[in-house]
C-alpha cells in the first residue's frame, strides 16, 4: 500500500514539474495577437474619431475611450505569461502600452485646448506625437519578432 502511495506520489510531482514549464512561444503569441488586436481595434477607431478637423467635446470623450482601451490592454496584458526568456519584453511591452494610455491625455488637454489655446494645443500634439511610450512598446514588439514570437504588432 504505500508503494503504491509512493507511486501516486511521484506521479503527481512529474504531472506537476511538467506543467510548471514554461509557456510556449506560440501560446504567448496568440494570446498577444488577441489582446494586441482588441485593442487595435478600439484604440484606432476612437483615435481615427477624434482625430478629424475642429476638435469638439465628442472627440475628447472618444480619446478617452481609447485612454481606457489602452489601460484595458495593458490590464490584460500584464495578466498573460511569457516564456521566461520573454519577461524583459514583455514588461517593457506592457509599461509601454501604459505610458500610451497615460500620453492620451496630452491629446485630451490639446482637443479641450483646440479653441482657446490652438498653439498650446499644437504643442500637446506634438508632444504626445514623439511621446517616448510608442518606442518602447515598438522596440518590444521588435525584439519579441526577433525572439520568433508574431505578437501582431
Amino acid at each position: 500500500m504505500r508503494a503504491v502511495r509512493a507511486g501516486v506520489l511521484v506521479l503527481v510531482a512529474a504531472l506537476l514539474a511538467v506543467g510548471c514549464g514554461s509557456v510556449s512561444k506560440a501560446d504567448y503569441a496568440k494570446e498577444l495577437r488577441d489582446t494586441m488586436g482588441d485593442l487595435e481595434s478600439s484604440y484606432g477607431d476612437a483615435i481615427g474619431e477624434a482625430g478629424g478637423g475642429n476638435a469638439t467635446p465628442a472627440d475628447a470623450a472618444k480619446l478617452r475611450t481609447a485612454q481606457l482601451a489602452l489601460r484595458d490592454a495593458a490590464s490584460r496584458l500584464d495578466e498573460i505569461e511569457p516564456p521566461e526568456e520573454l519577461r524583459d519584453e514583455h514588461h517593457d511591452l506592457v509599461q509601454g502600452v501604459r505610458d500610451m494610455a497615460d500620453a492620451v491625455t496630452l491629446l485630451v488637454r490639446a482637443t479641450e485646448l483646440a479653441d482657446t489655446n490652438p498653439t498650446k494645443a499644437r504643442a500637446l500634439t506634438a508632444k504626445f506625437a514623439s511621446d517616448d511610450s510608442f518606442r518602447r512598446v515598438g522596440d518590444a514588439a521588435a525584439r519579441l519578432d526577433r525572439a520568433g514570437v508574431d505578437a501582431g504588432l
